[in-house]
This record gives C-alpha cells, sequence and structure tokens, in this order.
C-alpha cells in the first residue's frame, strides 16, 4: 500500500501503475481499514476546511478569497457556504492533505485587515 499527501501525485502514480500492470484491484476503504486497521478515512474530509470570514460587508466583498487560500496549495474546490451580513463562509478542499492544518494554524482567530477568521478543519458537507 501506497498514501500520497497530495491527491494529484496519487493520480499521477495511479496511472502509471495501470499502463504497467493493467487494472489495480480495488480494495473498498472499509475492507482495507479492517486489513490495515485503522478506521475507515473520509480522504475529502482530510483534505476540507472550513473557512468563517467575520467582518464588514464591503470588506468581505471585495476579498478575493481564491487567492489567498492558494496561498496554503492549490484548491481542489472552492464552495461558499453563506454569505448574510457581515459573515461569509467557505468550504475549501485542497489537493494536499496538510494544507488544511496549515491554514488552522495560520488563520483559526486571527485578524487581517478588519476580517476575522475562523477555521474548522475535517468537516465536509
Amino acid at each position: 500500500m501506497v498514501t500520497y499527501f497530495d491527491l494529484r501525485q496519487a493520480a499521477v502514480a495511479f496511472e502509471s501503475f495501470t499502463a504497467t500492470y493493467n487494472q489495480p484491484e480495488y480494495i473498498p476503504d472499509d475492507i482495507l481499514a479492517e486489513l490495515t486497521i485503522t478506521p475507515p478515512q473520509d480522504s475529502r474530509s482530510a483534505r476540507t476546511v472550513i473557512v468563517t470570514l467575520d467582518g464588514a460587508h464591503d470588506r468581505l466583498v471585495e476579498f478575493n478569497y481564491q487567492e489567498f487560500f492558494d496561498t496554503w496549495g492549490a484548491t481542489r474546490n472552492i464552495n461558499e457556504m453563506i454569505f448574510s451580513g457581515s459573515l461569509r463562509t467557505f468550504e475549501v478542499e485542497y489537493f494536499d492533505l496538510r494544507a488544511p492544518s496549515l491554514v488552522t494554524a495560520a488563520l483559526h482567530n486571527h485578524a487581517c485587515q478588519g476580517v476575522t477568521f475562523y477555521v474548522w478543519q475535517g468537516i465536509s458537507s
């Protein structure tokens, strides 16, 4: 079994493996967990953070969230969940499993330019 931090690197390795060895056998997460004696893990939630921005409405409208979240690594997907008044909440999914921890450490309860950030890791909608 081989694991990767970055989903893109895993996809490249998988394509290379299948080109060389035909079709590998897929093992469902629950069976893999039994074989390795580890609890099943939702890899999407491990790559995801929920970020709530709290600040003046004008600041939240101007906020360039794509460029900002890419600071910690390439984002796979960004979904705006809520934008109401002074709150704006995003679900940010990264390719790299390490990025959510970096985002959480850097941003949780941090204020910048009149906006306060609240971050929850390992939750996906």
